[in-house]
């Protein structure tokens, strides 16, 4: 079984992908609170949501939906889906500062997806206790950077995905298990154990 995070493409057999609800920052209107609950209940992550400043959305309209998105994701104790376009130092402040109703900061689990940043800016977000998920970027041996970040990462901090790509989820595997010296068995296997701890319960 291969997990496939993040994708808008149909699944092949044997591919899991968790289902996910959320507003995206490039569609976003004045009456997203409108939105029923009920969707967001009905999926097994929020998102994906977040911060995109390289387009046209009111970028206060943006910051104030995602973190409305994050109450819900507290409130029915899922993972958030994080598009993050140029916002990563906004998205670390939101991480750092947002408090729930009860006070508390945000306690369930957040994952950039599409990630194509370097390790220095994974380690940011992993200092901050939000996961990346890195895909077809990897198949294009000219994206050095990407490649060297999923090096640093190593399996057991991985995450895989297609997003919107027409290629397979098993090429993006077989990229990042040559770049980790592993086999597809093996990288599948720690994914398999990253994946899971997103749904265990986050609480505290």
């Amino acid at each position: 079984m291969l997990i496939d995070f993040h994708t808008h493409t149909k699944v092949a057999e044997g591919v899991v992908t968790p289902r996910a609800f959320g507003l995206h920052p490039w569609h976003l209107s004045d009456s997203y609170r409108d939105t029923p609950l009920a969707a967001f209940e009905e999926a097994e992550m929020v998102g994906e949501c977040g911060l995109d400043y390289c387009c046209t959305t009111d970028r206060e309209l943006q910051r104030e939906a995602f973190e409305w998105q994050i109450a819900i994701a507290e409130r029915l104790r899922k993972p958030v889906v994080v598009h993050c376009v140029r916002a990563q130092e906004e998205l670390l402040r939101i991480r750092h500062t947002w408090r729930g109703a009860d006070g508390k900061r945000a306690r369930q689990p957040w994952v950039v997806h599409g990630f194509i940043g370097n390790s220095r800016q994974a380690a940011e977000l992993l200092r901050a206790g939000i996961q990346v998920s890195i895909g077809a970027a990897l198949l294009d041996s000219r994206r050095e950077k990407v490649r060297n970040t999923v090096a640093w990462l190593g399996a057991s901090r991985l995450l895989l995905e297609t997003d919107m790509d027409t290629c397979g989820i098993r090429q993006v595997y077989e990229a990042a298990a040559d770049i980790l010296h592993n086999t597809v068995e093996e990288l599948a296997d720690a994914i398999k154990e990253v994946y899971a701890a997103l749904f265990m319960p986050h609480n505290d």
